[in-house]
């Protein structure tokens, strides 16, 4: 469980002086305590475990082996990438992601296709899908400015400041980002 989760939720910690831990990629990083006894939902169903306390900054919890003896039997089906067990009599199956995170195409399609808006009426319609995904771009705010004025009292006016910020984000909605190591010099 990464250190700022325990420390947003108020969750009590059993601190240690600092434990080395081994991750997947061969790195050593610092476990400094262990949350006793909490229980998180996953897909309905309620798991209790320990949790150790870790800077795992890419996600939240990192669910170790410990939680599965809690379960007693267990089916696992590797090609559907299924769990079925029971807990306190009550049948769970846990459905795992066959092609993780991906985009959905039709949405893309959508994007692409989206007409110039002629209208403060498109350009609301534009920046509403966009907005939805402003996270995932970054400098959204900047970005959309121009299109944002021409919802102002000032009147609509498409000129090429708009013009440039609506092609942009259609690129940045429809274009994968690139993952590159930082440059350290």
């Amino acid at each position: 469980m990464d250190q700022t989760l325990v420390k947003r939720l108020g969750l009590s910690m059993d601190q240690w002086n600092k434990l080395p831990v081994m991750v997947a990629n061969g790195d050593r990083i610092e476990c400094i305590g262990k949350c006793m006894g909490l229980t998180l939902t996953v897909q309905n169903c309620p798991v209790r475990s320990d949790f150790y306390v870790l800077p795992v900054a890419a996600c939240s919890i990192v669910l170790g082996v410990q939680w599965l003896e809690t379960l007693g039997p267990v089916e696992t089906d590797y090609r559907k990438l299924t769990m079925k067990f029971k807990l306190d009599d009550r049948p769970y199956q846990l459905q795992g992601i066959h092609d993780g995170v991906s985009v959905d195409r039709v949405k893309i399609k959508v994007v692409i296709s989206w007409p110039r808006p002629t209208t403060t009426k498109g350009v609301c319609g534009f920046l509403g899908l966009a907005g939805y995904y402003r996270k995932f771009i970054s400098g959204f705010g900047g970005i959309a400015a121009p299109l944002n004025k021409l919802l102002s009292k000032t009147g609509f006016h498409w000129d090429s400041n708009a013009e440039e910020a609506f092609t942009r984000l259609k690129t940045m909605l429809t274009t994968p980002p690139v993952l590159r190591l930082p440059d350290f010099t």
